[in-house]
């Protein structure tokens, strides 16, 4: 399979076919990686995030196949139009990006100017759970984020599954967090790492569903992980929820931001930059949570390099 030498195998899932073939990047291959991130902002994931193998991955877009897009509510038919025109596989049928830009501004001005009087209150009733955007950012940038945040103490038992889980003894890990659980139901840190691991598949067989009733009463107790997990399984598992799940899944990425959790707010930041799941798009403020969020992150490195 002829490959550029100059394409990083991490950046490969942005790559058009084109350049796969060891052609020379050009203005379509641009709009064609433009595409993808379109496609990630929209479902929140990386493209083809089950493929390991940099052969398979590159053979598959080769043979034309493209992330899946599917209908989920909040997501705007047009903007599927154009991510689907943009990762053609014959570039000459790809739009440049100027057309482009004006799509997605024509798309912006046509949804807002399409939405009435009922529409603000259903906008506000979402983004008043839970702490205001502005007040995580006055709480975040005064500096609290610096703060050791005292969640509630992991006992002996928890802190033993965390070192096999690290280890990648997922056995006995698993083993060790279900007895943790047993021993106290409402022990935030057991009910996050079940969760967790029904989430991922480690040791035992992965089940979103179930994953989600022990995240839940994590989030409830206020464990920052859990409350990231429960919110992005909410907005990107295949699960059944009774309820409005955006409003549940921003209320606790809200509250694991105010904990300094930096990939609740770097998903939040991005949410409030476009303006995601029925959220008022703001494009400065959605930038500012992602600053911080980096901010949080490097300092959160520097701590455990001092450690």
């Amino acid at each position: 399979m002829l490959r550029s030498s100059s394409i990083l195998p991490e950046t490969s899932r942005w790559c058009s076919p084109e350049r796969i073939r060891g052609e020379e990047y050009n203005n379509a291959s641009e709009v064609y990686s433009f595409a993808l991130v379109m496609w990630e902002i929209e479902y929140q994931k990386v493209p083809f995030d089950t493929l390991v193998s940099e052969e398979e991955l590159s053979r598959k877009i080769l043979d034309g196949n493209r992330p899946e897009l599917t209908s989920v509510n909040g997501t705007l038919v047009k903007y599927q139009e154009i991510i689907e025109k943009s990762w053609s596989q014959d570039p000459s049928l790809r739009p440049d990006m100027k057309t482009i830009h004006e799509n997605l501004n024509k798309l912006i001005m046509t949804y807002f100017s399409e939405q009435d009087a009922d529409d603000d209150e259903y906008f506000g009733s979402i983004v008043d759970t839970g702490p205001s955007n502005d007040e995580i950012l006055k709480y975040l940038k005064v500096g609290n984020h610096n703060q050791f945040i005292q969640h509630s103490p992991r006992s002996d038992k928890i802190e033993q599954g965390i070192n096999y889980h690290q280890k990648k003894k997922y056995k006995q890990a698993w083993e060790t967090f279900q007895d943790c659980h047993h021993l106290n139901p409402d022990d935030p840190h057991a009910n996050f790492w079940v969760g967790l691991y029904y989430l991922k598949g480690h040791h035992v067989k992965k089940n979103d569903q179930k994953s989600m009733k022990y995240l839940n009463r994590a989030s409830e107790l206020q464990h920052p992980d859990a409350q990231y997990w429960y919110s992005y399984t909410l907005l990107n598992g295949p699960v059944v929820f009774h309820g409005n799940r955006y409003m549940i899944a921003l209320k606790y990425l809200r509250e694991s931001a105010m904990q300094c959790h930096h990939l609740a707010l770097r998903t939040l930041g991005r949410i409030v930059q476009i303006g995601n799941y029925h959220q008022k798009g703001d494009f400065l403020i959605g930038k500012t949570m992602l600053n911080v969020a980096h901010k949080i992150k490097i300092d959160d490195r520097k701590k455990i390099t001092k450690e």
